[in-house]
């Protein structure tokens, strides 16, 4: 990747004094070359139009501080819509002076690095970027940071320029330019592993993938497109891999102040997530725990671990029991064809599963489609006769919610109430086109706090907030499940 080149000769006097065979600079095959080029140039085209409307926003933010801040209430009837939008403004501003940092770092570093090549003791190697360790002593930043920042400005820049216009245009904040910006560094490493070249038409449709709509994700939501984006748009990773990252499960203990310890699991996604949901419902069930629900999983697990928990070895079976949602037509690709990615999520951690340990699950796990089948619908509608769903209706609207289905919320639908879309008392009906599940909160909010929604024919719910504003929140994208049970027992 790095070659003796003349560039050392216009460099610094902090460079020409340093021997040749130490300064590297980088080199590329010219087609690569000319792609990061012009991705440079696109990524700058805009900067002044961008420049000259964060100059009018910046004087709408300050003139609604002042107003607002003459007079901050006490308990408002609903939130400010004028103070949500200035709060918006100000996530934008922010957005576009991150965008322009990046530019400034390129300026101060240029976009060629020349690298340094540093042999430390116990002969290990590395490189650092010299202008980039420059660079770090006149902003009193590390040099490890600093080279750090300059990477990922090139990449912003010249990798995926989409991601930098977003930025720079407050359609993504600066914490959500960080989760894109793992996802791509983990397909990077996905293409290397694979002995693969990672190109930039592959970049593209993982921008392309993740910048839809994405104005409406929470972060969480986020991670979960970045992750399902990178999972099928990287190489199908090899059975080696799989079982390599397998055979390092372990368990380690790591001393922490005041007593305490960091009692620590390495695992499979399936294993992980269904010790979660043991522990998540013995921390529920048993009444001799105190605490908050977080202390009192910690507790349960020791007394399971100890044998003191009362669960019985059927009622563990069934808390460990998890929700797999896989697309169905991706099943069907990958039984005809190997390069296929099968990518799957378990819907109460929201960890996401692929190859192997999908194929393991589908030989073993016993299926059950999570969408109403048709000759089945109509047993689940029970009009006026009871308020309480019965379990296989409460089950059915569960996992064709996945989560709560309020705006930005992603509390498992497992955990939440199931609330009639039209209150029972109003004459609303107890069948799945009237019921939805809602966290405990947003069900108060919903019965109390002027909350209000209805289900679209499309799935999605919109909302109507105190202050009048209205969220569309979409329905989940799922196909499949499958249901397996941990062998914990």
């Amino acid at each position: 990747m790095y070659v003796i080149n003349s560039a050392i000769e216009s460099a610094p006097s902090v460079v020409s004094a340093m021997t040749p065979e130490s300064v590297l600079a980088y080199s590329e095959n010219p087609m690569a070359r000319e792609i990061r080029n012009k991705n440079r140039q696109h990524s700058l085209q805009d900067l002044q139009t961008v420049g000259t409307a964060a100059v009018v926003t910046v004087q709408s933010i300050a003139t609604a501080v002042v107003r607002l801040s003459d007079d901050l209430p006490t308990q408002p009837a609903s939130c400010s819509t004028e103070a949500i939008h200035a709060l918006k403004q100000v996530d934008q501003l922010i957005a576009w002076a991150e965008a322009q940092r990046q530019v400034l770092l390129l300026a101060a570093v240029g976009t060629e690095p020349a690298m340094l090549r540093k042999v430390e003791k116990y002969g290990a190697k590395s490189v650092s970027d010299v202008r980039a360790a420059e660079l770090a002593a006149l902003t009193n930043v590390s040099p490890n940071a600093c080279f750090n920042q300059v990477h990922t400005a090139r990449t912003l820049l010249e990798q995926v320029p989409s991601i930098f216009q977003a930025l720079l245009n407050g359609v993504i904040t600066t914490h959500q330019n960080r989760i894109i910006l793992d996802g791509v560094r983990e397909l990077t490493t996905r293409f290397s592993d694979a002995d693969c070249e990672l190109s930039a038409t592959t970049l593209e449709r993982f921008c392309t993938r993740v910048l839809w709509r994405v104005e409406r994700r929470t972060s969480s939501e986020l991670r979960r497109i970045v992750r399902d984006a990178v999972l099928r748009l990287a190489p199908v990773p090899n059975q080696d891999l799989s079982q390599s990252a397998l055979s390092q499960r372990r368990v380690s203990l790591d001393p922490a102040p005041h007593g305490m310890a960091y009692l620590t699991a390495y695992l499979s996604a399936h294993d992980a997530s269904a010790t979660w949901q043991v522990l998540n419902q013995a921390a529920r069930s048993d009444s001799n725990l105190t605490g908050s629900q977080s202390a009192r999983m910690a507790d349960a697990l020791v007394a399971i671990v100890a044998g003191m928990s009362e669960m019985t070895p059927e009622q563990r079976n069934a808390a460990a029991e998890i929700q797999v949602l896989v697309d169905y037509n991706d099943i069907l690709e990958a039984a005809t064809d190997a390069s296929s990615p099968l990518i799957g999520e378990i819907a109460s951690t929201g960890l996401m599963l692929e190859g192997s340990a999908i194929t393991q699950l589908l030989e073993d796990a016993r299926f059950r489609r999570i969408i109403v089948e048709p000759e089945t619908g109509r047993l689940l509608d029970f009009g006026r006769e009871t308020y309480r769903p019965p379990t296989h209706l409460r089950n059915a609207v569960k996992a064709r919610d996945l989560t709560c289905r309020a705006p930005g919320c992603v509390r498992p639908a497992r955990y939440c109430d199931l609330d009639h879309v039209e209150p029972w008392e109003s004459g609303g009906q107890t069948n799945y086109e009237n019921l939805a599940a809602l966290c405990r909160t947003h069900h108060l909010l919903k019965t109390h706090g002027n909350w209000s929604y209805q289900l679209l024919p499309d799935g999605s719910t919109l909302w109507t907030l105190p202050n009048a504003s209205t969220i569309e929140r979409e329905p989940a994208q799922i196909a499949l499940g499958l249901i397996c049970r941990s062998k914990l027992v």
